[in-house]
């Protein structure tokens, strides 16, 4: 939370002597945070995923998430920092293979936060018939 704070530093020399500092400082603004929860790892090609993302914030500044599927798609939208509410993002990949969802947020104050997750998405084969 914003507000005073004290730092304090401690050294000690090479003969063993310890050394203090201590230095008031004001807090502005804490960072915000991100929580991303995917619905299946893996997923199949074609399938229709769900990625929550939580955005938290202790001022409850709101906040603006920018998002990266990792396969071309990105977009952006506002995360509500209220407790118990989150963001749900639905997206469909058309080739298997690794992909890398990012996620970066900005409060009302300058702070962010980023975060990444992979994502697998593997060949839906139709089973032989024997």
């Amino acid at each position: 939370f914003p507000g005073y704070r004290v730092i304090i530093a401690t050294a000690t020399s090479e003969f063993g002597d310890d050394f203090y500092a201590s230095r008031p400082i004001y807090v502005i603004n804490a960072m915000p945070s991100i929580r991303i929860i995917l619905s299946e790892n893996p997923t199949e090609v074609n399938d229709n995923i769900a990625i929550t993302v939580i955005c938290t914030d202790d001022e409850s500044d709101s906040v603006d998430l920018a998002y990266d599927f990792g396969d071309g798609n990105s977009g952006s939208t506002p995360c509500s920092t209220l407790p118990g509410e989150s963001v749900t993002l639905f997206h469909t990949y058309s080739t298997p293979g690794t992909y890398e969802f990012e996620v970066f947020i900005v409060d009302g104050h300058g702070g962010s936060a980023e975060s990444q997750i992979a994502e697998d998405v593997i060949a839906n084969n139709p089973p032989e018939i024997q």
